[in-house]
């Protein structure tokens, strides 16, 4: 299933054109001063080698040259946002290298300025978000070999998901749960060729790529760590792991060890999310200044959910999409006060609990959660314009704006799914495949300064509510 995004215009949309023929007038213009940046780079470099050795200069000027050739085949398959994205960030890296040739030059500035959705820009060595098309003849990178840690509903949903995806992008080649019974099981249901008990033997099959961790949060940590140690990529389920501390151990792992590892908030990959990104970026609803969001479901039959030793509590349970959208929304803003609030059961995990945050220019954001009751769970962005809705926002499908709705369908899947709308998970699985592809070690849409901040946000929300776990040290 393609999930290109619509080329959707509207009366005010229709003022991205102008933008978009002068960003065209841009990438020819880019061209001109490449072969003249290059042009003057071997001048200078001939020069260079006459009074050094006769290599200097020469590794600066073949990089410049593959990395602009590294462009061209991905302009060919880019949407028109994708393309807009890329050319602003060529753009900028010329800039930075010919000051004399842009007017404006002298009022750039080395620090990043943000605004109230910031367009995702990875490091300057990674390439820009490009929304991937499942089904695109251009479709050539090599197939990701799957590894499952852990055979519950999740890890189900997941790999039902990943069976979407065309087989020769994806399989999934093993599965490791606590007993061989369960993985078997498993195996049998999902046609996975290997199965183990425990999870050392995953992690030493040198047939697998990355590793999907879906185990209840307090194995994620060891989980991980095991895989990375391993040399394993992974994708490991949210919460990323049970604190802050955790989380940066495993980041710093993953960096040492050259490794891609991403935190599976899902959410970002779904289409409505890339759709609200443009849809701000245009204006449509002028300058965002507050957001309210809520996710909350009875879940108090389910051990996982309330049981401490489990790492059950809403807040890392539910409440991690609320923090997460809010961060999203804001990217590139840092919470300038948190005040949260709830209620412990006796297990000593929130049933519920809400929070305030307040962010510079005015911009406020409210989140609630619970176990206990079923909430509204929607997603409300008001700018000073308008508003966004956005239904279901932790796996959107459809997205309500002031000149319009917006609905994406779902990978379908043979088999029944446990969660909502768990097709989705495709999404994730694809950025991980285009991310390895790329050589990428973290994914623009969920990077890692963003999961270390959202760990940090947890830490400081279950503080204030009250809820402490044996591991932590808040």
């Amino acid at each position: 299933m393609s999930t290109s995004m619509p080329l959707l215009r509207t009366a005010k949309t229709q003022k991205c054109s102008t933008k978009i023929d002068a960003l065209e007038e841009s990438l020819i213009r880019l061209e001109e001063e490449k072969m003249e940046y290059l042009k003057r780079k071997e001048e200078n470099r001939q020069r260079r080698q006459q009074i050094t050795e006769e290599n200097a200069g020469r590794k600066e000027i073949d990089e410049d040259q593959s990395f602009f050739n590294s462009i061209v085949p991905h302009l060919k398959t880019m949407d028109a946002n994708s393309k807009i994205l890329l050319r602003i960030g060529v753009l900028q890296l010329l800039q930075k290298h010919l000051p004399q040739t842009r007017t404006n030059s002298a009022q750039s500035s080395t620090e990043p300025q943000f605004t109230e959705l910031q367009i995702i820009r990875p490091p300057s060595n990674q390439p820009a978000y490009v929304p991937h098309n499942f089904n695109s003849p251009n479709n050539t990178m090599m197939a990701l070999r799957w590894g499952i840690a852990s055979a519950g509903k999740i890890s189900h949903d997941f790999v039902a998901a990943v069976h979407t995806l065309p087989s020769s992008d994806h399989e999934v080649i093993a599965v490791a749960a606590r007993s061989y019974d369960i993985a078997s099981k498993f195996a049998q249901i999902h046609n996975i060729p290997k199965y183990y008990e425990g999870y050392e033997g995953l992690a030493m099959d040198n047939d697998v790529d990355v590793v999907y961790v879906g185990a209840i949060h307090p194995k994620h940590y060891s989980i991980t760590k095991l895989m990375l140690e391993s040399g394993k990529h992974v994708l490991c389920e949210k919460p990323f792991t049970m604190n802050e501390h955790q989380t940066s151990e495993l980041l710093q792992l993953a960096k040492m060890k050259n490794l891609f590892l991403m935190e599976a908030i899902w959410s970002r990959c779904f289409p409505i999310y890339h759709q609200l990104e443009q849809e701000i970026e245009a204006g449509i609803i002028g300058d965002v200044i507050y957001i309210n969001v809520c996710l909350g479901f009875p879940l108090q039959d389910i051990p996982r959910c309330v049981n401490k030793d489990l790492g059950g509590g809403g807040i890392l349970d539910v409440g991690v999409y609320t923090v997460q959208f809010i961060q999203y929304v804001y990217r590139g803003y840092r919470p300038r006060k948190f005040v949260g609030s709830g209620q412990l059961n006796e297990h000593g995990t929130d049933d519920t609990a809400g929070a305030i945050i307040t962010y510079s220019d005015d911009k406020i954001g409210i989140i609630s959660c619970s176990t206990k009751a079923l909430l509204p769970n929607e997603a409300i962005i008001v700018g000073t314009k308008g508003t966004i809705r956005i239904p279901t926002f932790w796996c959107p499908t459809k997205m309500i704006t002031p000149e319009k709705a917006y609905e994406y369908e779902l990978p379908k899947t043979k088999l029944p799914l446990n969660f909502h709308n768990g097709g989705g998970m495709a999404y994730e699985a694809e950025e991980v495949r285009r991310c390895i592809n790329l050589g990428l070690l973290e994914s623009p849409r969920m990077p890692h300064s963003e999961t270390l901040e959202l760990s940090s946000l947890l830490d400081l929300y279950r503080k204030q509510v009250g809820v402490i776990y044996d591991k932590d040290d808040l």
